[in-house]
């Protein structure tokens, strides 16, 4: 695994997939409907139910009743709970309703049309609040991840927001001005400067916004050369278990 950092834009570490015990062991990454229909094959036939939702379960003396959606109820004299976030086990047994943490994440597995080109080795980059990266699972295809936290320091309820831009010749100002929709108040931050080691790059820029308020759309603007550009965002809603969010993800996989 090669990890590299955002911030500083070099590799940090790069750790092997083979164990320490024997370098006849590898670690893997597998795809899970794969991974499941294998071990299903091992099993009698009918011993696994699809589809099945838990709804309840009922105390019945040396069984439990685990009573399903459809209606069915089945005997168990065991029960393992690993059914998510809204575990009927873990209601039934007790345990305190979830909480936010204040971290949001994305996956997803992609086929392309030829090979992609990369070795077996997995790619993390992280930094700014902000870790991704991808696994080659075979030749031609790939797992992906995405997750999020807000970078600024005791701020769990994303009340900041970073603007990133690139200026190729000279490093130009750092500076973002911003303000809110309908509002004529101008405020400015002064963001941070870095640059590749290993390859050639421009100065990339990065700027926090802070205590910015919840669903509000805001305006900002940057300096390329010596010419403004203005551009916009808006912020999510509060946090909360429940809140619907809408994410884009742009990935360049070359």
């Amino acid at each position: 695994m090669c990890s590299m950092s955002i911030e500083l834009g070099i590799r940090t570490s790069l750790l092997p997939y083979v164990t320490k015990e024997s370098d006849e062991h590898e670690v893997r990454c597998l795809k899970r409907k794969v991974l499941l229909e294998t071990l299903a094959k091992e099993l009698p036939k009918d011993s696994i139910r699809f589809s099945s939702k838990l709804v309840s379960i009922e105390d019945s003396g040396h069984f439990n009743l685990l009573h399903l959606a459809d209606g069915s109820i089945i005997n168990a004299k065991a029960v393992i709970g690993c059914d998510g976030v809204n575990s009927a086990v873990a209601s039934w047994l007790g345990f305190s309703k979830p909480a936010f943490a204040g971290r949001s994440a994305i996956k997803g597995y992609n086929v392309l049309e030829g090979a992609h080109g990369f070795e077996a080795t997995s790619m993390l980059f992280s930094g700014h609040g902000v870790r991704y990266g991808f696994i080659p699972l075979d030749d031609s295809s790939i797992y992906w991840f995405l997750g999020f936290r807000p970078s600024v320091k005791g701020d769990l309820e994303w009340r900041a927001v970073i603007v990133s831009w690139m200026t190729m010749d000279e490093p130009g100002s750092n500076k973002v001005l911003y303000w809110k929709e309908h509002s004529k108040e101008k405020k400015g931050v002064k963001g941070k400067l870095t640059k590749f080691y290993n390859y050639t790059s421009g100065f990339i820029h990065h700027c926090t916004i802070k205590h910015l308020e919840h669903g509000s759309k805001y305006y900002y603007e940057v300096r390329i050369g010596h010419s403004p550009r203005n551009f916009w965002f808006t912020t999510p809603p509060k946090s909360g278990l429940y809140v619907p969010y809408t994410f884009g993800l742009i990935v360049a996989l070359i």
